[in-house]
């Protein structure tokens, strides 16, 4: 909802869901989003552009040895790399054959056009990325797709690299929706609240760090 309502234009398509580092927790991020899309009964792909680490065909427990590599190389057709997801309204555009040369890839009119293809097809295309950090694709992917996601994991992401990750996509333009914090742990004690530890989101190893938190009530899904 709050994705929704943060998109100005109705016909935004193209959603790039990335995160600072290795292990936020974006891919299972992307796929549970566009789970959620489609059960609101808008026509969704999946696409996987991690072209160095892929993992949507892992996830969905598919083959994936022919995918968006191999149609942009032109091995297949764009329409026959792209399978069902098993979920109503959800379609798979796993990677593929792992390439050479990503960024490259990423980079050039063949993807652009694939891109462009897919997005008269599907209502959303939710792209899943490497990490911004780690390599310049998500940077390149971010001045292609229309919004961008960044994804952070409670107790790990760090206040430094977040912010790099933030500048380092504005910088190419990527129009930055939000941040979705991902793997907040739950306070036992309480009636479904969530408790926000800044310490997870700041540099670690400092009591002052440690020490600040504060709580926002949630509904529980379990009880609401």
């Amino acid at each position: 909802t709050g994705i929704y309502f943060g998109m100005a234009d109705d016909d935004a398509r193209t959603i790039l869901v990335t995160s600072p580092s290795p292990g936020d927790g974006k891919s299972t991020t992307a796929s549970n989003l566009a789970i959620a899309m489609a059960q609101a009964g808008r026509r969704v792909l999946l696409l996987d552009a991690d072209f160095r680490k892929p993992m949507v065909h892992k996830l969905y427990d598919i083959e994936g040895k022919t995918g968006l590599t191999d149609a942009l190389i032109g091995e297949v057709p764009l329409s026959k790399a792209v399978v069902t997801s098993g979920v109503e309204n959800l379609w798979l555009l796993p990677c593929g054959s792992v390439p050479p040369n990503p960024s490259e890839i990423l980079n050039s009119d063949r993807f652009q056009k694939a891109i462009d293809k897919l997005s008269s097809v599907y209502d959303h295309i939710i792209v899943d990325s490497p990490p911004v950090m780690a390599v310049t694709d998500a940077r390149i992917l971010g001045a292609i797709c229309e919004h961008t996601i960044l994804v952070l994991r409670a107790e790990k992401s760090t206040r430094k690299a977040s912010i790099e990750a933030c500048e380092g996509l504005r910088r190419v333009g990527a129009k930055i929706l939000g941040i979705i914090f991902n793997d907040i742990p739950r306070n036992r004690g309480g009636y479904g609240y969530y408790r926000y530890g800044y310490n997870s989101y700041g540099y670690y190893g400092t009591d002052e760090s440690r020490a600040v938190a504060v709580t926002r009530s949630a509904p529980d899904p379990a009880t609401d």
